[in-house]
C-alpha cells in the first residue's frame, strides 16, 4: 500500500481511478488496479474500444480502468455517420427467424427495445407482427428525425433506459412487454446486473429478453496480455471508452441465470453474421 502511495507520488504510477464501483460484475472487489492490467488491442482508443483494461484475477473479465459512465460521449458520433447497413438488416431477420422458431409470440406483442440505436430491430419486428407495438428506447434524440420517422408501430422513445424503465415500473397504465431486447448494450452500462433484475420485474410474467454482449473471447492473440505498471500508456488506460466491461461467457451465463431462466443461446448466430467480435447471445424467460 505504502509503495503503490509513493509510486502516485513520484508520477511512475500515475493512475488516477474515477470509479463509480469498485467490484467487478462477479462480485469481487477491483483491486490494485494497475497490477493488473492488460492490454487488449494494437490500437488506439476510440470512442468505444480501449487498449487497457482491468482483468479480474477472479473471474478474467475485463472493466474499464477508470469505471464510470460516459454519459458525454453518446452523442460524440456525428449523426451522418450513422446508417442502416444490410448486414444490420440481414442480422436483424435472422434474430427475428431464430427467435420465432424458439418461443411464440403474441400477435400484438408489445417489444421493448432499449438502446435502439438506429432502429433497425424494431423496424424488422413490425415487418414480422404488423400487430405489434414496439418502444424504441434511446438517449440520442437526434436519431428520432432520421430513423423513426415513416413507422407508426413504433414509439421513440428519447430517454436513458433506466429513467424509462423505472416510469414503466411506477406508471400503472403502461403496457408491460413481452419481450425486452438488449443488444450491444449491457456492456455500455455501469451496473448491467441491476439493469437485468429491472427489466426481470418489468416482463409480463413468462416474458423473454433477448441479451447480447461482445465477450472477452473476442481478444486474439497475443492479445491479451498482461502489462507491467510502468510500461502502461497511462493516459490511454486512464481514458473510458464505451465498452466498460468485456466479459466471460460463464459469468455473463451467471449474470443472466439470477434473474431468469435461460431458453436458448444465439451466440453462433451473431458471431457469424457479425463478424467483428465474439458474442454471448441469450435469449432468457422472467423467472416466475
Amino acid at each position: 500500500m505504502f509503495k503503490h502511495l509513493i509510486d502516485r507520488l513520484l508520477g511512475s504510477n500515475p493512475y488516477t481511478g474515477r470509479n463509480e464501483r469498485e467490484s467487478c460484475v462477479c462480485g469481487t472487489k477491483r483491486r490494485d488496479v494497475p497490477k493488473h492490467l492488460w492490454r487488449v488491442t494494437d490500437k488506439e482508443a476510440d470512442l468505444i474500444f480501449p487498449q487497457f483494461y482491468y482483468r479480474c484475477p477472479n473471474c478474467s473479465s475485463f472493466s474499464a480502468v477508470n469505471l464510470y459512465f460516459p454519459t458525454e460521449k453518446y452523442e460524440a458520433m456525428p449523426l451522418d455517420a450513422m446508417h442502416i447497413s444490410e448486414v444490420k438488416v440481414q442480422l436483424n431477420r435472422a434474430r427475428l427467424t431464430w427467435m420465432n422458431e424458439t418461443i411464440s409470440f403474441p400477435g400484438d406483442a408489445v417489444v421493448f427495445d432499449l438502446g435502439a440505436g438506429e432502429g433497425c430491430f424494431v423496424n424488422v419486428f413490425t415487418e414480422f407482427y404488423p400487430g405489434a407495438t414496439v418502444y424504441a428506447v434511446e438517449a440520442d434524440s437526434r436519431l428520432e428525425k432520421r430513423f423513426y420517422s415513416n413507422n407508426p408501430r413504433v414509439v421513440f422513445v428519447p430517454m436513458y433506459i433506466e429513467a424509462f424503465l423505472d416510469r414503466s415500473l411506477k406508471d400503472a397504465g403502461m403496457q408491460r412487454p413481452f419481450l425486452i431486447v438488449l443488444t450491444d448494450v449491457l456492456e455500455h452500462l455501469l451496473a448491467p446486473e441491476q439493469l437485468l433484475r429491472t427489466i426481470a420485474q418489468v416482463l409480463v410474467p413468462g416474458g423473454h429478453a433477448y441479451l447480447t454482449v461482445p465477450d472477452a473471447k473476442t481478444f486474439q492473440a497475443p492479445f491479451p496480455f498482461a502489462v507491467p505498471s510502468q510500461s502502461v500508456d497511462w493516459p490511454q488506460a486512464n481514458r473510458t471508452c464505451q465498452h466498460l466491461w468485456m466479459m466471460q461467457p460463464e459469468v455473463f451465463r451467471n449474470l443472466v441465470s439470477k434473474d431468469f431462466s435461460i431458453v436458448a443461446d444465439a451466440g453462433p448466430l451473431e458471431t457469424n453474421i457479425r463478424k467483428d467480435s465474439n458474442y454471448s447471445t441469450l435469449l432468457a424467460q422472467r423467472k416466475l
